[in-house]
């Protein structure tokens, strides 16, 4: 049993790791990769994370969040960021009241908003 987990997100790939008695285990993905793709797809359906994302990808294009690591730490503050980061993605980005940035994607048939952080 892991005493400890690590999350490394990236902008493309999320690397897991666990403590364990004779050290630190990188956790292998359902593909036996050592990490696994920062991708989300939402279909009627399902919510696809990792490497099923990937595989429905072309199918769920304007349904399928990837990076989003990009935007975290990001707010409506960083025009110029955000028009720069905004070339990366092909679904909607809202502002919230706070002002942070949110994603609109369907979800089901329903629209969700879906935050970096």
């Amino acid at each position: 049993m892991a005493d400890a987990l690590g999350i490394d997100p990236g902008s493309y790939k999320t690397v897991l790791a666990c403590v364990k008695q004779r050290g630190i285990e990188i956790v292998i993905s359902e593909t036996s990769a050592k990490w696994t793709p920062t991708i989300a797809g939402f279909t009627a359906e399902e919510r696809l994370i990792g490497d099923a994302a990937v595989n429905q990808m072309k199918k769920n294009f304007k349904n399928t969040a990837m990076f989003f690591g990009r935007f975290m730490g990001l707010n409506q503050d960083c025009v110029k960021q955000l028009e720069e980061e905004n070339k990366f993605i092909t679904y909607k980005q809202v502002m919230m009241d706070n002002k942070k940035i949110g994603f609109e994607l369907s979800v089901r048939g329903e629209a969700h908003i879906l935050t970096p952080e």
